[in-house]
C-alpha cells in the first residue's frame, strides 16, 4: 500500500523524484530535528539533501519553505472545502492533519450544543462584518469550535489588525488542543478520503533501516506536503534554470537518443551537450545520472520520472544517462522495462533525453541492445572538443552567484574559479605547498582573522582506487552546517590511486554532490572552493585528458622551472614559489653557496637575514640545483637538502670553532672545510633510497627497480659532522682525512672523494688541539659510544638503557641519521628483513633520552584499519606535547612491520 501511495505522490509532486526513499526518510528526520533544534547530524544532512535543489540553502530558506508549503496546503484545504465540503469534514474529523511548522495538529471535534446543554455563543459586537463572515466560513467548513475561532480573530486583530481566511485557519490549526485519541472511537466508522491527503502510515515504518520504534507518526509530514516543501526550496534558489537547453540537430525531442563514444571522451561528450547553450548553468544533479555497477534500479526509475513528467519546466532541461554499459544485467533489464512503461504514458512535456554508452562496452550492454532503435550518430563528439570545453568550464565555474559572493573562499583563486585542480606528473612538485598558500591567504584576507582550522578542510584518498562512498564518508565527517563563510575543501588524491577518479570528480565538481549507498550525500555550496591535488602519470592518458577540462595549475620540478614561463597555453604553471624561496632556510643556504661559487673565504662570513640582499628566484634556484647533487631533483628533495644544510650552517655560525675573531688566523680554512663537508652530508640526507616516481610504477617494475637501482644503506657512504649543542665540541663520524688534506670515506679509504679539502697545516693544528677527525669508533667501548651519542642528542645523564644491546658503529650512524632527520622534519623509513633489529634500534634510541615514555609502537598487520592509525596518531600527538613541555624530548610513533 505504501509503495502505491508513494508512486501516486511522485506522479503529483515532481520534486519528490529528486530523492530515493532512503533520502526522503532522511529529509523527514532532518525536518523534525530542525524544528526541535536537536540531532545536529540529521540537521546537517538536511542541508546537504536540500542542496540539490538550492546549493546555498540556509536556515531562513527552510523556515520560509515550511511557511510557504503550509500556506499552499491551507489553500488546497480551502479549495477542497468550496468544492467538496463533505470530503473536507471527514478529513478534519479524522485527526490526520499534516505536520506543519513543527507542530502536529490533532483533529478538532465539536459536540453539538444540544448534546452539551451549553448556551449558544455569539461573535462579539465589535467584530466587523468581514471578520464574522470569515469566522463563520471557517466554523462551518472546518468544524472548529466557535470559542477557538473567536480567540483566533482576537489574536490576529491584535497582531496585524486584518483577518484573512489563511491566517485564521492557520491560527486555529496551531492552537487546537483537543486530543484526537479521546474521541477516536465515536468516529471510527467515518471514511477519510485519500484522494488528496496521504493518510497511510509514515514511509519510514516500511523501511527496515529506519528507527521506527523511536519515531512516531506525528513526527513526519506526508509525502504531498513534502513535495510542496521541496518545490518551495527550489523556487527560492538563485540557481534555477532560466532558459531552454538546446539539442544537437541529430537528436530528437520526446524520444530517447542513444549514442556511443570512446570511453576517454565520455565526460567531454556530456559537457558538450550542455555547451550548446553556454549561457545556462552547468548540468544540474537532477539532469545527469552516472551509472556504475552499484547503481540501483530506484535511482534510474526516479531519473525516468524526472525525464517524463508533468512538470511545467521539464522541457527546459536536458537529461543525460551516462555509462549504461556499467550497469549490472538485472538492473539494466528492469530499467529498460521501466522506461518502456513510462514511454507509453501520455506526456505533454517535450522532454530531451540522451543516453550515452562507451564504444568499448557496447557488446556487453543490455540497455544499449534494447534501445538500438533510438541509436543516433555521434560524429559531433570528436577528439577536438577539449579546448572549447575547457574554456566553457572556466567560464561556468567563475560565474558569480548573488548569495554566494560574500565571504566566498574562491576569492583566493587567481581566476575566481570555484574549482581548481593542482596536478603534476610526479610527486614532490610542490602541489601541497601551493594549496597551503591558498589556505593561508584565505585565513588572512577573506576571513578577516578567522582561524585557519575553520577555513580549510583536507580529505586524503589512499589506495589503488577511490570511490564515491569513501569520499562522501570522509567529507561528512566535517560539520559545516553552522559555518556561514566559504571554506577550502582540499581533496588530496594519493599518487597510488589510479582508478575511479574521473566519475567521482565529475559528480563532485560538475554536478555538485557525492552520495553514499545509504542515501546520505554531500552537496557543494556556492561559496566554497574545491581544490583537488593529484599526480597524473603521463601514461594515464584518460585521466590526463579529464584534468584538462577543469581550471588547472600544473606544478613542475625545479629543473623544468628554469626553462618555462608563468603560463603555458591555457593551463597555469606553478614555476617558483617566491614565498618559499624567500624563507630563511633557503636564503641562508643560498648565501653560503654563493660565497663558495664566487671563491670567497667563508671564515669572516656570517648570514644575517636583516642585511642579506635577496636575489632573483631563478638565480637562487640555479645555485641550489647545482649543489643539491640529485639529478632532476624534486622540490621535496631540494627542500630536504636545504633544510638540513641550513640547520647545520646555523649551528656552524654559532660554533666556537667558526666564530670570526675568536680563533687565530691559522684557523681561517677550517670553516670552508666544514661547509664543504656539510654539503656532502646534506646530499646524503636528502637523497631517497627510491626515486620519487616509484609509486607510479607497476608492482613488477618496482621489484626490479628495488633490486637493481635502490640506493642501499650498506653500500653507501655516510660521513657526518655534527656541532654539539654545547657549541664547544664537534662530533666526526664516517670519514678520513689524510695528512695531505684529502677526503676519504671510511668504507673505502682508497678512493679520494675530494682532494685538498683541508690545508695540511690546519690538519696539524687540529691534531695539536686534540680534534681527532680520524677517530676509530670501532675501538671504543659501549660506554664511550653512548657518550658520543649523548653529546649530539643533548643528553645530560648517561645511562645504558639496554645492556644486552650491541651498539655497533653502523647502529650509531643510523641513530644519528634518524635523529637529525627528525630535527629537520625529513621523513624516515627503516627498512630491513624481519628480525634484523629495526624495532630494537628505535627502542634503544628512544630509551637513551630516558626520563619519560617517548615511544609508541603500532603493530601494522592485515587487520589494522585507518581508524586504528588515526587513534594512535592522536595519542602520539598528545604524548608529544606533554614530553616537550615536561622533559624537552622528542616523541616517536613507530609503525612496525608497515609493509
Amino acid at each position: 500500500h505504501w509503495k502505491l501511495k508513494l508512486e501516486e505522490s511522485r506522479q503529483e509532486c515532481y520534486y519528490l523524484n529528486f530523492y530515493t526513499i532512503s533520502q526522503l526518510v532522511l529529509i523527514q528526520k532532518g525536518l523534525r530535528a530542525f524544528i526541535g533544534d536537536s540531532d545536529p547530524r540529521s540537521q546537517e544532512q538536511l542541508y546537504h539533501l536540500l542542496g540539490l535543489l538550492n546549493p546555498d540553502v540556509s536556515r531562513d530558506d527552510i523556515q520560509s519553505a515550511l511557511r510557504q508549503s503550509e500556506i499552499k496546503s491551507q489553500t488546497a484545504l480551502i479549495a477542497a472545502v468550496s468544492s467538496k465540503p463533505t470530503r473536507f469534514h471527514s478529513v478534519a474529523r479524522s485527526g490526520r492533519y499534516s505536520f506543519i511548522g513543527g507542530k502536529t495538529v490533532s483533529r478538532v471535534a465539536t459536540k453539538s450544543k444540544e448534546s452539551t446543554g451549553e448556551e449558544e455563543i455569539q461573535f462579539p459586537d465589535n467584530f466587523t462584518r468581514s471578520d464574522r463572515e470569515i469566522g463563520e466560513k471557517i466554523r462551518s467548513t472546518c468544524d472548529f469550535p466557535l470559542p477557538l475561532i473567536i480567540e483566533g480573530i482576537k489574536s490576529i486583530l491584535h497582531q496585524s489588525g486584518v483577518v484573512t481566511e489563511h491566517e485564521l485557519l492557520k491560527w486555529c490549526m496551531e492552537n487546537a488542543k483537543m486530543d484526537r485519541d479521546s474521541s477516536s472511537g465515536e468516529e471510527s466508522n467515518e471514511e477519510v478520503s485519500e484522494e488528496r491527503y496521504d493518510t497511510s502510515p509514515p514511509l519510514h515504518t516500511h523501511l527496515s533501516h529506519a528507527e521506527s520504534t523511536a519515531d512516531t507518526e506525528s513526527d513526519y509530514i506526508d509525502m504531498l506536503q513534502m513535495g510542496t516543501f521541496l518545490e518551495c526550496i527550489h523556487l527560492n534558489s538563485y540557481n534555477k534554470i532560466r532558459g531552454n537547453r538546446e539539442l544537437y540537430t541529430i537528436f530528437k525531442v520526446q524520444e530517447p537518443n542513444l549514442i556511443f563514444v570512446p570511453s576517454h571522451l565520455i565526460y567531454e561528450s556530456v559537457l558538450s551537450l550542455y555547451h550548446r547553450t553556454p549561457k545556462l548553468p552547468l548540468p544540474y544533479a537532477s539532469e545527469v545520472l552516472l551509472c556504475s555497477e552499484l547503481t540501483k534500479l530506484e535511482e534510474i526509475d526516479i531519473f525516468w520520472r524526472r525525464v517524463i513528467s508533468k512538470s511545467d519546466h521539464n522541457h527546459l532541461y536536458l537529461f543525460c544517462l551516462v555509462g549504461i554499459d556499467n550497469l549490472q544485467y538485472e538492473t539494466a533489464v528492469q530499467a529498460v522495462n521501466s522506461l518502456r512503461k513510462y514511454l507509453q504514458l501520455e506526456v505533454k512535456s517535450k522532454y530531451k533525453l540522451v543516453i550515452i554508452c562507451s564504444e568499448e562496452g557496447e557488446e556487453r550492454s543490455y540497455m544499449a541492445a534494447a534501445l538500438e532503435n533510438y541509436r543516433r550518430p555521434s560524429h559531433v563528439f570528436n577528439s577536438n572538443l577539449s579546448a572549447d570545453i575547457s574554456d566553457y568550464m572556466l567560464n561556468k565555474l567563475s560565474q558569480k552567484f548573488p548569495c554566494s559572493t560574500r565571504e566566498s573562499a574562491w576569492l583566493v583563486d587567481k581566476e575566481k574559479s570555484r574549482v581548481r585542480l593542482v596536478v603534476s606528473s610526479s610527486v614532490g612538485a610542490g602541489k601541497t605547498l601551493y594549496v597551503s598558500n591558498l589556505q593561508l591567504k584565505l585565513s588572512q584576507s577573506v576571513l578577516s582573522g578567522d582561524e585557519e582550522g575553520d577555513a580549510a578542510v583536507t580529505v586524503v584518498i589512499h589506495g589503488k582506487q577511490t570511490s564515491e562512498e569513501r569520499l562522501t564518508e570522509q567529507l561528512l565527517k566535517k560539520d559545516i552546517s553552522r559555518v556561514e563563510h566559504g571554506m577550502i575543501f582540499h581533496v588530496d588524491i594519493a599518487s597510488t590511486v589510479q582508478q575511479g577518479i574521473e566519475p567521482v570528480l565529475f559528480k563532485l565538481l560538475v554536478l555538485g554532490y557525492v552520495c553514499r549507498g545509504s542515501g546520505e550525500l554531500w552537496c557543494c555550496r556556492g561559496r566554497d572552493y574545491y581544490v583537488i591535488e593529484t599526480t597524473v602519470d603521463p601514461r594515464m592518458k584518460q585521466l590526463e585528458r579529464f584534468t584538462q577540462l577543469f581550471p588547472t595549475v600544473q606544478c613542475i620540478q625545479p629543473i623544468d622551472a628554469l626553462n618555462t614561463r608563468l603560463v603555458t597555453g591555457k593551463r597555469q604553471v606553478q614555476v617558483i614559489d617566491r614565498t618559499e624561496l624567500d624563507r630563511e632556510e633557503f636564503q641562508r643556504t643560498f648565501a653560503y653557496l654563493k660565497q663558495m661559487e664566487a671563491g670567497q673565504h667563508l671564515a669572516p662570513f656570517r648570514y644575517d637575514s636583516d642585511t642579506f640582499h635577496r636575489r632573483a628566484p631563478l638565480e637562487t634556484l640555479q645555485i641550489l640545483l647545482k649543489y643539491c647533487g640529485i639529478e632532476r631533483s624534486s622540490w621535496t628533495e631540494m627542500k630536504n637538502f636545504v633544510t638540513f644544510l641550513s640547520k647545520q650552517l646555523s649551528d656552524c655560525d654559532n660554533s666556537y670553532y667558526c666564530l670570526s675573531g675568536v680563533m687565530g688566523e691559522e684557523w681561517v680554512g677550517f670553516k670552508s672545510f666544514v661547509v664543504k663537508f656539510l654539503i656532502y652530508m646534506s646530499r646524503d640526507f636528502a637523497t631517497p633510497s627510491l626515486r620519487d616516481d616509484v609509486d607510479t610504477m607497476t608492482e613488477d617494475l618496482i621489484q626490479v627497480y628495488e633490486i637493481l637501482k635502490r640506493r642501499k644503506w650498506e653500500n653507501s657512504s655516510h660521513p657526518y659532522i655534527f656541532f654539539n649543542p654545547d657549541r664547544q665540541t664537534m662530533t666526526f663520524l664516517g670519514f678520513l682525512i689524510s695528512d695531505q688534506g684529502h677526503l676519504y670515506y671510511s668504507e673505502n679509504p682508497t678512493v679520494v672523494v675530494e682532494a685538498n679539502i683541508l690545508q695540511p697545516n690546519l690538519m696539524k693544528i687540529l691534531q695539536h688541539n686534540k680534534v681527532d677527525l680520524n677517530e676509530d669508533y670501532q675501538l671504543l667501548d659501549k660506554a664511550k659510544k653512548i657518550e658520543k651519542l649523548a653529546k649530539v642528542m643533548e643528553i645530560e645523564w648517561l645511562t645504558d638503557p639496554d645492556p644486552d644491546y650491541v651498539l655497533t658503529l653502523d647502529n650509531m650512524r643510523k641513530i644519528l641519521a634518524i635523529l637529525m632527520r627528525f630535527r629537520c622534519s625529513i621523513p624516515v623509513v627503516v627498512m630491513g628483513e624481519t628480525g634484523c633489529g629495526k624495532t630494537r634500534l628505535i627502542q634503544f634510541m628512544c630509551a637513551l633520552q630516558a626520563g619519560a615514555n617517548n615511544l609508541l609502537i603500532l603493530k601494522v598487520h592485515g587487520g589494522t584499519t585507518e581508524r586504528d592509525v588515526m587513534c594512535k596518531v592522536e595519542e602520539a600527538e598528545n604524548l608529544a606535547i606533554a614530553n616537550s613541555l615536561d622533559h624537552n624530548i622528542d616523541t616517536v610513533l613507530f609503525f612496525d612491520e608497515a609493509n
